[in-house]
């Protein structure tokens, strides 16, 4: 297997948490796209709640692991991911929306733990070819932080960010 890159992680990271697998996403992008529109939130078909996630990688180091001795050792590269939560909703009550904006940022934690690889792992696994070798793992963990919920008209807006690492190993 070639070693994987940050096109990769980003595209097996956007298909991982893909609106069929995390209920109240309307839409993920790679990147966040030069424009989200209003309709874009899906606010009609999720009960007037809806979210978009966006995949940011913040930064990258590359870490050797030695294992065994001076020439024997891993290399991994670890991504810093946040996955950039935008909610969107039309309930009257606020605490409605928060609650909905609560379901979804859950349902978005159980999609991440449910497999540390984020569904790259093949079949003939080896240990070290999955694309993503382990997110979420280890003593940086999985942060979460929200902010203050806004107002805009009739729309309720709350933000947020899921923080974690995603490591990729590389054939070094």
């Amino acid at each position: 297997m070639a070693n994987p890159g940050q096109a990769a992680a980003r595209a097996a990271i956007a298909a991982w948490f893909a609106p069929a697998n995390v209920p109240g996403l309307a839409a993920i992008h790679r990147t966040k796209p030069k424009l989200i529109q209003p309709q874009d939130f899906n606010l009609s078909a999720e009960n007037g709640s809806g979210g978009i996630v966006v995949v940011h990688l913040t930064g990258a180091h590359e870490n050797r692991v030695a294992m065994g001795g001076p020439a024997s050792g891993e290399k991994f590269s670890k991504y810093d991911l946040a996955l950039q939560v935008y909610f969107r909703s039309l309930k009257v009550d606020a605490e409605k929306a928060q609650d909905d904006q609560d379901a979804l940022i859950d349902a978005i934690y159980a999609r991440w733990r449910a497999d540390r690889t984020f569904g790259t792992t093949p079949v003939s696994y080896n240990g070290s070819n999955a694309t993503i070798w382990q997110a979420g793992e280890g003593s940086f963990g999985i942060t979460y932080e929200q902010a203050e919920m806004v107002l805009d008209g009739q729309t309720v807006c709350i933000d947020a960010v899921i923080r974690g690492e995603a490591w990729l190993y590389i054939a070094a």
